[in-house]
């Protein structure tokens, strides 16, 4: 699975807005919407700090990109409390 698809599936059965998301993580929503529609790459800094906003590990953040499954039969839900404020 591509990193674009896994992120998709993952935001969306975790109801995790987009523009929230991108927040978080420090992002434009505008860089955000090119890297899940596949016409940017996120650096290993950005992707460092996706997987910190969804509460993961690095290697769990990959093994969840990399895995066959549907994301959405793997997620845990990130509660509202960890999410950053702006």
């Amino acid at each position: 699975m591509q990193i674009e698809q896994a992120l998709h599936q993952y935001l969306k059965a975790n109801n995790y807005p987009i523009a929230q998301f991108g927040r978080d993580i420090g992002i434009a929503r505008s860089h955000l919407y090119k890297i899940l529609h596949g016409t940017h790459s996120p650096t290993l800094h950005t992707v460092e700090r996706m997987s910190t906003a969804l509460d993961m590990t690095l290697a769990e953040f990959i093994a969840m990109i990399e895995s066959p499954v549907a994301v959405d039969a793997v997620t845990t839900q990130v509660p509202v409390s960890n999410r950053k404020e702006h």
